[in-house]
């Protein structure tokens, strides 16, 4: 798989935001880039395709604010990153403004974005390596990665907050959209629900945004990702927004929205299962491996685990497989997934059930020597 990343988007470092009444150091730092690359290895310097793929989801004016703000900040004798303290909360309408704090407060929803000089360099190199992925998918490659910093699924068509001043998985899927991609899917699984993201395709048919986060009545963003929020006007039907309760386990994710998919099957116009099936799918990539990991390490794993031996990766049942045999190979597809050798045996997995002690209540991967694996061990 392709990687994407611009060396600029390291420069954006602010000092501190706003968190809680008090001035914080800014916790979206340069530093989880150098750790991201670490994990993710060598990558690729992005083509730069302009800014008109940024302009056909964000407004020239915002652009042109997100260019200039940093200088106006400096003409005005401020000192620091640019922070906003004023917002239009009732009547927001465009207006020809020219003081610093109202530009930047017309422009923001959150003072958590400070916005420093590097801002507009290091979002556009962000924007350039989403759209560089896109377009490797586009060519023919079945999955690409795009390294963005600043992230993007909080910015809207002309504001930025929660950290985010281009949104980048936006501008991919419009970018999909010119391209003659009919259907696009954005599935976001980031702890915060995308609420830029949702505004801007809010009342489009033609991108799905669906995204799995924290309960706003309770975490950021709050006045947006709420359940009963499905889009409007042409677009109404193409947002499925799922906040589990706050109590939730990870075991939850995956079955809730096998639910909501399920029960959505008999409402028109079905985007999820229907129109959206053979579509484009950009944003976040991971949701699968996020899902397995849940179903194999999480709460109670040991019993699916168990479950999974005798079932292949569509969850069918293996003809010939006894519910409990005297001993057998894990299934090649559940080896690779558990991070193993395909060929190891199961019984040289017999310590992570058998070395509990004796007589566990159940054991997390049968074997032949686990007393409630095989009824004629000896435990």
């Amino acid at each position: 798989m392709r990687l994407f990343f611009e060396d600029g988007q390291r420069t954006h470092a602010p000092a501190r935001e706003l968190h809680n009444g008090a001035f914080t150091a800014y916790a979206e730092m340069p530093a989880r880039i150098d750790a991201i690359l670490r994990a993710i290895g060598p990558v690729e310097t992005p083509q730069d395709r302009g800014e008109t793929p940024i302009l056909a989801v964000h407004s020239p004016a915002y652009v042109a604010f997100l260019k200039e703000v940093a200088r106006l900040w400096r003409e005005a004798g401020r000192e620091g990153d640019a922070i906003p303290y004023t917002f239009p909360i009732r009547g927001r309408r465009p207006l020809d403004l020219t003081r610093i704090d109202a530009l930047i407060g017309a422009h923001s929803f959150d003072a958590t974005t400070p916005i420093t000089p590097e801002a507009w360099a290091a979002s556009y190199g962000s924007a350039q390596s989403a759209l560089a992925a896109t377009h490797a998918v586009l060519d023919g490659d079945r999955a690409a990665f795009a390294l963005c910093r600043p992230p993007g699924h909080h910015a809207g068509a002309d504001y930025c907050g929660g950290y985010c001043h281009l949104n980048t998985a936006a501008i991919a899927a419009q970018a999909a959209r010119d391209a003659g991609v009919a259907r696009v899917a954005i599935l976001d699984i980031d702890y915060h629900h995308g609420n830029g993201t949702q505004d801007i395709f809010y009342a489009r048919s033609d991108v799905f945004y669906a995204s799995v986060h924290a309960d706003p009545k309770t975490d950021y963003p709050f006045y947006w990702g709420h359940a009963d929020e499905t889009g409007e006007g042409e677009g109404l039907g193409t947002t499925l927004n799922l906040p589990p309760p706050p109590w939730h386990t990870d075991r939850g994710f995956p079955h809730r929205a096998d639910h909501r998919a399920r029960r959505d099957r008999h409402v028109r116009p079905r985007p999820a299962r229907r129109q959206f099936r053979r579509g484009h799918v950009g944003g976040r990539s991971d949701f699968a491996l996020q899902a397995d990991h849940a179903r194999l390490y999480g709460p109670r794993a040991r019993y699916r685990r168990a479950w999974l031996a005798d079932r292949d990766r569509h969850g069918r049942r293996l003809r010939g497989r006894r519910t409990r045999p005297q001993r057998r190979e894990l299934p090649e597809w559940l080896l690779k997934r558990l991070s193993l050798s395909a060929r190891r045996p199961t019984a040289a997995l017999r310590w992570r059930c058998c070395s509990r002690g004796s007589r566990p209540s159940r054991c997390s991967i049968r074997c032949s020597r686990c007393c409630h694996c095989s009824p004629r061990s000896s435990g």
